[in-house]
This record gives C-alpha cells, structure tokens and sequence, in this order.
C-alpha cells in the first residue's frame, strides 16, 4: 500500500460525503490507496449516515465512543494506516483537480532528505470565519491537508495525545516541530485542496467563548513549552508571553483587522457576534494572567525527562533523588529589563549559597573551561599553551570542529594536550543563524547532527586526538540536541544562552543513555577581569559543588594572558579535570 488517507470526522456527514466523494472521482477504486475514516464520537443519528457513507465510498471506518479531539483522532487512522505515506485531510476540505496525480509524482521523486508535504489549502466562502483556514504560501503546517513519511511518524509516536485535554488547538503545530528534527517538509501549490466554508452556530459560538479561549492559551503554553527553541517558526511572537499580550490586549483589533470591511457589513449579525466573542475571549485571558504565570514554573521541563537521577545523585551525593533543586529562579524584573540593562537574568549566585541544602559533598571543585581556542593564530596558541603547562592543571580548550580536521593544525592540537588541555569541539564551523537564536546546532535535522559529527569523529579519531566534550557555539542548544548529542559525546557543555531552552538547569546532570550536561553560568561565566573584581575565588572556596568557570580566549589575550594567569593561581586548588565525566569511570 502506498497511500492511507486518513480522514477525522464529528457529525458532519454532508462535508464527509463530499470529500470522499471528490477522492474517489479521482482515485477510483486502487489497490495502493486506502482510505480511512475516524468518527470521533458523532451523536447516534450521524454516526449512523457516516456508516452508509463510507460504505459507499469503500473507505474503512474506526469509531470513538467519545470525542476525543483531532490529535487521538488521527493517531487511531494512523494506527490502521497499512501505506507507505500517510495522507491527513480534514472531512471538510474537497481535493482539486489532478490532485492524486500530483501526489504520486511528487512522492515518487523525493529523496531520503523529505519527509513531509505541505499541500495547498484554498479557501471559500465569503462568510465571517468562512475563509480563515488557509495555506497560500506554504509554513503552516496545516494537518487539514498534509502528508508525512508512515516510517517517520511512528518514530515520532504521532500526534501529541495531551491536545485531548487541552483542545483542538496547536496539535498540528506541535506535530510539525517535531517532524522537522528528522528532515524537510515541502510546500507545493499545484496539490491543493479547497476548504469549504464553515458552518457556525452564532449562539453556540459566542457562548463557547469563554470555553474556546481557554482551550487555545492552555495550548499556546503547552506548544511553546515543549519547543521554546522553535516556537517563533510558527507564531510572530517569540515567546509564548508575546502571543498572550496579543491576545489579551489586542484581541478585538486583530480579529477585526483580519477581516475586509465589506465583508463585516455584508454579514452585520456574524461580525456583531465576532465582536461580542472577541470582547470576551480578550476579558477571559486577561483573567488567565495569574494562572499562567503560576505555571511558568512549568516552562521548558523537557530537559526533566531524560535525566538519569541516579547518575547524577551519585555525582551531587543528593540527600534525596531530586533534580528541581538545579532550576534557578526566574527573575521577572531582570527579564523584562534585560534588552535594556543587558545585565543577566540567570545568576547562579543563590545556587551556590543554597548547595548545602541537597548535597553532601564537602568541597567545591572547578571544571575550567577556555571557550573560543581559534587556531588561525599559531603564536598566540602555543604562547598561551606554554603558560598553561607550567599551570600544571586540567583545562577544556574549545576547538573549531573545521580546525581540528586540518592537517596543518596538528601540531598546535598537540601543543594544547601537552598543555594540559581536553580537547573540545566548538561546534562544526562556530557559526550559524536559527530565526532569532544564533546557533549552529538549534537549525540541525537528526540526520544532518549524525552526518557532522560523523564527519568530525572520523577525522580527529583517525589522527588519534580524544573528543568527548561538545561546546555548543553561542552557548544556544535546546534539549533534543542535548539528548542526541549526549550519544556521541561524554559532555554537552552549555553556557547562559541555553538557559531559555533547558529549564533552566543550573547544575551538572546526567543524560539517560548517554553523557552529561554541564551548564556554565553567570558569574562563573564571564572573563578574568570581572572575577577578580568581585571576588569570585573567595566566594568559590566556601561552597560545596561541581561548577564550571568559562572565559574566552580572544579575550584574554588582549592583556597577553596575565589576568587568566592570576585568576587561575587564585582557584587553583579546586580546578580539576574533565576525566570526571569519562564514561568507563562511571560504570
């Protein structure tokens, strides 16, 4: 079987029996193509036409006892799904011509890098709501017509079944964030569909509103939990916060605005009960206010699910297997200041002083990390190599992962090892932009992390060089590149840009079924200079815990080292080595 169209409906049997029906008069009846229905908990009398219709059309029909909402609805079409690629339509959309044509071309010439379509939406109707369901332009992932690789969506589990609860709202949104770690979706406008115009119950809208709002925030929060790093490519907001304050003080002018005017006065009883909803849906998330930011303790917890608790208590000697101990506070002043006073919101300052409260460890050691080790200047490079010998310590040296492949740097790698340095990757090429996130690593597919750090590891195994710690360049990683990437390396080593993308962690945890994560915060991520002036060594010796301190190399050399160098005989004693997160020594 090549294709399973998979079709969720709830008692609307004429929007159905014209969408099968415009599937059929193109397909006929194929041995390849299967057609599946979910009646998601249609009243007794509907349930029944749908029988009759899909009957007719020959199309297979799974029944809920209960409505279960979109995303159950399709993972149960899904589940029977027997073909090769999975198509989603919603029951009230029609194909357009040439439709099926179009799809086995286009699934026919895509290579492995493809694993989903977005298909044209072209809406009808010239009611208040009738034409608000549409993709034009591709990026919209709309799941009313999409189509996925059957393979990459039972790796993905499906649909999130959480939006049971919170309601019709972002599931294909959500769906499609996760869908783009494992490759490109394409958008192609000659395989469209169109929707046909909605139908609306005026009464039942506007007193659902109240119902319906909160439905859509408790969603938005949701999505944007699970993908902090990738929200912005489905909202105009970057935050969550930002698509709340919309809502909650804008509401009304943006869903006037959306409309034509000729169309408000055409239909003056839609557009006065839109204005009555949209007045209510406003005055509701603002009442929200205080729920959600109760619940911004919650945001970003999916770094949570994949730390191995007793690895990590091992290391911590916990009192008790507990982990939420290592999230930092949120400082909200700081937060909403900090594009102006650019004065860090994520200080780990009182998590130091409160260590003693869920670790029984008797000292601090110091996890020396020097970001930014470009190896485009020789000189410098075995100047600052020979200071760090007669150091006689263990360091992280964060090497380009372009420079470590060039023959001609050879020498000066083995300069930094005789040095006493632990070599790590600074990313791939130290560069890279993901909409407004400078990262190299955040924009990376699964297949496109596996090809680099295959390309990587090859190179610098074969010149017998260890590499077991990855500094993400710009500090920015989110937690699925951590859980990936803590399979090939002993240590993902954060910085305070990853603070907004891993809960917030603040101490060193272990990955499940991998290495660990060390995060480095300010103050102990800053320069020299700085940790000097505030007495940073002094404070280190009176706080028990496994911190990492980071300064950056083009900085430091501007005063030829010397600051580096007095820091360093200030802290010396608690500095040890990275061999700690070794993977054999854990075992």
């Amino acid at each position: 079987m090549k294709f399973s169209i998979v079709i969720p409906t709830k008692n609307r049997p004429d929007f159905l029996k014209a969408c099968l029906e415009s599937i059929r008069k193109q397909t006929g009846i194929r041995n390849d193509i299967e057609l599946i229905v979910v009646d998601d908990g249609s009243e007794a009398g509907k349930s029944i036409e749908n029988q009759i219709i899909c009957k007719h059309c020959d199309a297979i029909l799974i029944q809920h006892e209960y409505n279960r909402k979109m995303a159950v609805a399709r993972n149960t079409g899904a589940s029977a799904a027997s073909g090769k690629w999975i198509v989603f339509l919603d029951d009230d959309v029609i194909i357009n011509e040439k439709w099926i044509d179009r799809l086995i071309e286009l699934t026919d010439s895509f290579t492995n890098g493809v694993v989903g379509i977005e298909g044209k939406v072209i809406p009808s109707g010239n009611g208040i709501w009738d034409r608000e369901v549409s993709n034009l332009k591709g990026g919209a992932y709309l799941t009313c017509h999409f189509v996925i690789r059957k393979d990459i969506f039972d790796k993905l589990s499906g649909f999130d079944p959480e939006f049971e609860y919170l309601g019709p709202f972002c599931e294909d949104h959500e769906f499609a964030a996760r869908a783009l770690w494992t490759g490109k979706i394409i958008f192609d406008d000659s395989l469209s569909v169109t929707h046909l115009p909605r139908k609306i119950n005026l009464q039942k809208y506007l007193m659902k509103s109240p119902e319906r709002i909160k439905g859509l925030l408790k969603a938005e929060f949701y999505f944007y939990c699970k993908h902090p790093d990738r929200y912005h490519m489905f909202r105009s907001s970057r935050t969550f916060w930002g698509t709340y304050l919309k809502i909650a003080l804008r509401n009304i002018i943006t869903d006037i605005r959306r409309r034509q005017t000729k169309t408000l006065l055409k239909h003056p009883l839609q557009a006065l009960t839109m204005i009555k909803a949209s007045l209510i849906e406003q005055f509701v998330a603002v009442l929200m206010l205080p729920y959600f930011i109760k619940c911004r303790s919650e945001e970003n917890k999916n770094i949570f699910k994949v730390i191995d608790i007793n690895r990590t208590a091992k290391l911590w000697r916990f009192y008790k297997n507990d982990v939420t101990c290592f999230k930092l506070k949120s400082n909200y002043l700081k937060s909403i200041t900090f594009k102006f006073t650019h004065s860090p919101d994520d200080s780990i300052t009182q998590f130091l002083k409160e260590s003693d409260h869920f670790s029984s460890l008797q000292d601090c050691k110091v996890l020396l990390r020097i970001d930014d080790v470009f190896l485009d200047r020789p000189k410098t490079v075995c100047f600052f190599a020979e200071m760090m010998k007669e150091k006689k310590i263990r360091y992280l040296a964060a090497v380009k992962g372009d420079d470590m492949k060039l023959d001609e740097n050879g020498w000066l790698v083995d300069k930094l090892i005789e040095s006493g340095a632990e070599i790590g990757i600074h990313g791939f090429c130290h560069s890279g932009k993901f909409g407004p996130f400078n990262s190299e690593l955040i924009q990376l597919t699964y297949p496109e992390i596996d090809s680099k750090v295959g390309d990587i590891l090859s190179c610098v195994n074969g010149k017998k060089i260890s590499t077991r710690i990855l500094v993400p360049p710009f500090n920015a990683i989110g937690p699925e590149q951590i859980r990936i990437l803590s399979a090939f390396f002993d240590v993902i080593c954060g910085g305070p840009e990853t603070m907004r993308f891993s809960s917030r962690i603040a101490g060193a945890v272990a990955i499940t079924g991998g290495g660990w994560y060390v995060p480095s915060l300010f103050p102990l991520y800053s320069d020299s200079e700085r940790m000097l002036d505030s007495g940073l060594y002094k404070k280190i010796s009176r706080v028990k815990g496994l911190y990492c301190i980071t300064v950056h190399f083009t900085k430091e050399e501007r005063d030829g080292f010397s600051l580096l160098n007095k820091l360093i005989d200030k802290i010396k004693e608690p500095i040890i080595s990275w061999e700690i997160f070794k993977r054999d020594q854990e075992r």
